[in-house]
């Protein structure tokens, strides 16, 4: 089974290290899958952020850029992205604090697994938290989630809900 996947990849004032991360995370998502797409969302950056991620967009068609006139927050750019991405799996990479390459191949992995599991059998959820996720992994994920939380204003014109983090990395690492 190789579903395809979109990474959505928030970014402000970025143009130091986009290139950099942009080409790693390249060289990691063909192991993953033949069908990918990179979704950069530039949140009104005040450098050469956008000129560097057109750029990057011009050189690999696997690389999708959108762009917000002004800063909204990370989580107007995570909707942003969502709402453009074609994949059946949609993860977040957040460059401030980017899941490692190790992960990202874990976590696919786990997904791929999970996903084989047929329908008819309930897949098994271990008796420890975590639902079968690292710890360490885990946690970090939980803090990510608390971060974009706390960034969103509460007076934020975005009328889509506030997707649960949580529940959504469960849900993936379940294999649905």
């Amino acid at each position: 089974m190789d579903k395809s996947l979109s990474l959505i990849m928030p970014v402000h004032n970025a143009q130091q290290w986009l290139a950099r991360d942009v080409e790693r995370l390249l060289d990691v998502l063909p192991e993953l899958t033949d069908h990918f797409e990179l979704v950069i969302v530039d949140d009104g950056s005040t450098d050469h952020t956008e000129e560097v991620a057109k750029d990057l967009g011009y050189l690999y068609p696997q690389v999708k850029v959108l762009r917000h006139a002004r800063c909204r927050g990370i989580a107007s750019a995570v909707d942003t992205g969502s709402q453009q991405a074609v994949g059946e799996v949609v993860l977040i990479h957040d460059a401030r604090k980017p899941v490692s390459e190790a992960d990202l191949v874990g976590m696919w992995q786990m997904h791929q697994e999970n996903a084989a599991i047929p329908v008819a059998a309930a897949p098994q959820v271990p008796s420890s938290p975590g639902l079968g996720i690292d710890q360490n992994l885990l946690e970090r994920l939980m803090q990510w989630g608390s971060d974009v939380k706390k960034e969103r204003p509460a007076h934020s014109p975005d009328l889509m809900p506030r997707p649960n983090f949580l529940r959504k990395i469960g849900n993936f690492a379940l294999g649905e």
